[in-house]
């Protein structure tokens, strides 16, 4: 999982996402290493403005796949929490209370021994 705090708001955030997410792929074996060792990764983006206008959906998922939506692999993965398109009625949905949630004890026991990426970008 990719962490990154990014302050103010970036229209570079797909590309960062696009560079780090490899990256933290290719560096967890060598070359000619077992490839059954590599572990998924990640990446939860959450912002507090809109990143994509072409969907009111506030939680989307990413992954590769193909046009017809059959995934190529599971290991890459990007999450997006966009808090400017959150309801302000309950949805039904576990992400709506998202902020009731006491997030640093819910992501620690979801993602045990994650690799923070980035603490903090002033860019």
């Amino acid at each position: 999982m990719a962490t990154e705090f990014l302050s103010p708001k970036s229209d570079l955030i797909f590309k960062r996402v696009v560079m780090y997410l490899p990256k933290m792929v290719t560096e967890q074996i060598g070359a000619g290493a077992d490839y059954s060792k590599i572990q998924r990764v990640i990446s939860i983006i959450i912002t507090d403005y809109t990143i994509n206008s072409d969907n009111f959906k506030y939680h989307n998922k990413y992954s590769l796949a193909d046009a017809t939506g059959v995934q190529f692999t599971d290991i890459l993965e990007i999450n997006t929490l966009e808090l400017s398109k959150l309801p302000e009625n309950e949805d039904g949905t576990s992400l709506w209370a998202w902020d009731e949630m006491e997030w640093d004890i819910e992501l620690s026991k979801q993602f045990q021994g994650c690799h923070c990426y980035a603490n903090r970008s002033n860019t």
